[in-house]
């Protein structure tokens, strides 16, 4: 797993081979595919063993908080934080926006871990912005699903432009700050 994560990092999912990730880990390729039915498996393995590290962040640093806008706050601000420090995980994030994978061949498993942690953060913002909503710090009119999805991505975008050097943390807070000012009550 350790030999495989620094090779996907280094050169992305495509262009790494199993011999690859045999040699460097110093098994053979038949034993490789004792543990992984395929690439794609052996890339979610890793992609879900970091991810959790992340996930356990954000959800610590959202709980720290009341719900309501100063939680969805949280979650763009730790969003900032883990990945800033963990900028190669972000772009095994951003590999599988761009390129994708295909699931139809993943282990449901691995495609099971991902969908709850993910599911756990979703109920979370989902709860603060109920709970803003509720306390009159979030406009009662938004659509709570669509403007979750608009705040992902679009802090993804902006941590994109970071990560790549294009911009640099002003821009990601000046927008986290517009966006927060735009579903404010």
């Amino acid at each position: 797993m350790d030999a495989a994560q620094k090779l996907f990092a280094k050169k992305g999912f495509k262009h790494v081979k199993m011999e690859e990730i045999a040699q460097k880990s110093e098994f053979t390729r038949k034993t490789l595919y004792s543990y992984f039915n395929n690439k794609e498996d052996l890339f979610l393995e890793v992609f879900i063993r970091i991810s959790r590290q992340r996930w356990n962040f954000l959800v610590e640093e959202m709980k720290r908080v009341e719900d309501g806008l100063p939680r969805i706050q949280a979650f763009g601000e730790a969003n900032y934080k883990y990945t800033i420090t963990n900028s190669e995980h972000f772009k095994m994030i951003v590999y599988l926006d761009h390129y994708g994978m295909d699931f139809g061949i993943v282990n449901n498993k691995l495609q099971n871990e991902i969908l709850e942690a993910r599911e756990e953060i979703f109920l979370l913002l989902q709860t603060a912005y109920k709970k803003g909503q509720q306390d009159g710090t979030i406009r009662a009119d938004l659509d709570i699903d669509r403007n979750q999805l608009y705040l992902g991505l679009s802090l993804r975008t902006m941590l994109n432009e970071i990560v790549l050097g294009y911009q640099d943390r002003e821009f990601y807070f000046g927008f986290l700050e517009l966006f927060l000012d735009s579903i404010k009550a």
